[in-house]
């Protein structure tokens, strides 16, 4: 799979790049940034929630949306998607698979997607491999993917994209504690954002959690006390004040219990 990177500035001279393909390309923005795709008479903006194919012989230009923007170029050579029917018998047709590579294809970026995307570049980017185990077997997943989505899209099957995707009650839970975690009303925040009951709260919580929320904040409010003390920046009374306690025997105990250790042991193993 031929692979090249697109670093742009939607304030440099390098904004805008023209790109002729050779065989049929993925064009995947990585990270956060959004780039613009020309395709003839075609625009089309491209973000973190989809990826686009184009045919071989396309005269594609792309253009920095965002500050700074990290397209990904993926070609598909004709050997590499006839592997990938090899390998998947009669669940891959490799004619239907021209088919769809002939047309420009916008499709969802799952989760996956994002996964192999993302773990591709660090294998030929920053690894500097190709060729190997971990690298045959991104590529073949990627190609796969581009079959059962465009599979998809001509069957009305489309999947959601990763930022279309619903999170459960307890994902949203968790993220709202990990933004709020110190504050003092994090519990009336957690109800509000999660827009849930105290009991369904509860329940949740013990349910995907094991715990109740109350004592899921703590524990992660003393989890975090732990590394403060780790960073040798503050004292004991005052990382127990950060982490809400008002009462400095009250966090030793908690931590204690937690650590089996006493906050001061660890203050002073730092040194």
């Amino acid at each position: 799979m031929g692979v090249r990177l697109l670093v742009q500035s939607d304030g440099d001279r390098a904004a805008s790049q023209s790109v002729r393909t050779t065989a049929p390309t993925l064009i995947v923005p990585v990270h956060a940034g959004i780039a613009q795709l020309q395709l003839g008479a075609e625009q089309h903006l491209v973000d973190r929630s989809s990826w686009v194919l184009v045919p071989a012989g396309t005269r594609a230009v792309v253009q920095a949306k965002s500050p700074v923007t990290h397209t990904l170029l993926l070609s598909l050579s004709v050997g590499l998607r006839t592997a990938v029917v090899r390998a998947y018998g009669g669940e891959i047709q490799l004619t239907r698979f021209d088919r769809y590579v002939t047309e420009v294809q916008i499709m969802a970026r799952t989760n996956w997607v994002n996964e192999l995307a993302h773990r591709y570049l660090f294998e030929r980017a920053v690894c500097k491999k190709r060729d190997n185990v971990a690298t045959a077997f991104l590529e073949m997943e990627l190609v796969k993917e581009v079959y059962f989505l465009c599979h998809e899209r001509y069957t009305e099957r489309e999947r959601a994209s990763v930022v279309e995707q619903k999170t459960t009650l307890a994902e949203r839970a968790v993220a709202i504690v990990e933004a709020h975690l110190f504050e003092a009303d994090i519990v009336q925040r957690l109800q509000r954002g999660c827009g849930a009951s105290p009991s369904s709260l509860l329940r949740t919580f013990k349910r995907e959690l094991g715990h109740s929320p109350l004592t899921y904040i703590r524990a992660r409010r003393l989890d975090e006390s732990l590394l403060l003390l780790k960073s040798k920046r503050y004292a004991v009374g005052e990382v127990a004040t950060m982490v809400g306690y008002k009462n400095f025997a009250a966090f030793s105990q908690a931590f204690r219990a937690r650590f089996d250790m006493k906050p001061s042991e660890v203050t002073a193993a730092a040194r």
